[in-house]
């Protein structure tokens, strides 16, 4: 948060708006039918375009980013939302300087709770991208073999245990334990060819990234809740003093 008022030359603020008077064609005062004149508040300084904090931000990224390459760091900053840079990750709240002090004294927070949820979430989320992917790749490549290269979705499974046969016991119930899920899943959805397993994981795709967008939304929305309500108990706290 920073001050609209511009400072003046002896040190003092100045005004952060001024009234600046409507002007028709002709460059005249337009009356207000009041025995005034029709004008509108103008801000003193640009300070408050949104425009110009685009632009700051972007200038102070470039300055970390160079002083980070500077002291030969590997880390580099980036002021567009991951929503901006194509990133598929829901984003962590700001802890601020009190939370971020305390978490680093090994004090919980609410806010530290939620960006620690926030980053289950992520995991959880890429590792169901990333079996979605797989599936959806497997389940295309055979598609599109001809039909007579095609083996029933039994028979693909088969090969597959065979192929990546368990050794421990272990292994062995975990095989077990998705062999089961698997066909769970396929007698579930009446699966019964490639082509219609190849649908329902584009449909499961498809219903991730919608399901996923839901997700960054109400994780903002907690977030703001949270900061809010942190607000209002240091509002309750504090409003004796400042009467």
């Amino acid at each position: 948060m920073l001050t609209l008022r511009p400072l003046k030359e002896n040190g003092q603020w100045g005004a952060k708006c001024r009234k600046a008077y409507d002007l028709d064609e002709n460059g005249q005062r337009i009356p207000d039918g009041k025995g005034g004149w029709k004008n509108h508040r103008e801000d003193t300084t640009d300070w408050n375009d949104k425009g110009n904090v685009e632009i700051w931000r972007a200038a102070w990224a470039a300055y970390t980013n160079r002083a980070l390459e500077s002291a030969d760091r590997p880390e580099r900053i980036d002021h567009r939302s991951y929503k901006r840079q194509g990133i598929d990750k829901i984003p962590s709240v700001h802890l601020g300087p009190a939370a971020s002090q305390m978490e680093k004294r090994g004090i919980r927070t609410d806010k530290g709770e939620v960006n620690r949820q926030i980053a289950a979430d992520n995991k959880l989320l890429k590792e169901i991208k990333a079996r979605i992917t797989r599936l959806y790749r497997w389940s295309k490549a055979e598609t599109e073999k001809p039909q007579t290269q095609q083996s029933s979705l039994t028979a693909l499974w088969e090969a597959q245990q065979q192929l990546n046969a368990p050794r421990t016991r272990t292994g062995k119930i975990r095989a077990l334990q998705e062999s089961a899920a698997l066909f769970s899943f396929l007698q579930a959805n009446g699966i019964q060819s490639m082509q219609r397993l190849h649908e329902k994981i584009s449909d499961m795709n498809s219903h991730y990234y919608d399901l996923r967008g839901k997700i960054v939304k109400a994780e903002r929305r907690i977030a703001t809740l949270t900061e809010r309500g942190e607000m209002w108990e240091q509002y309750n706290q504090y409003k004796s003093i400042h009467k």
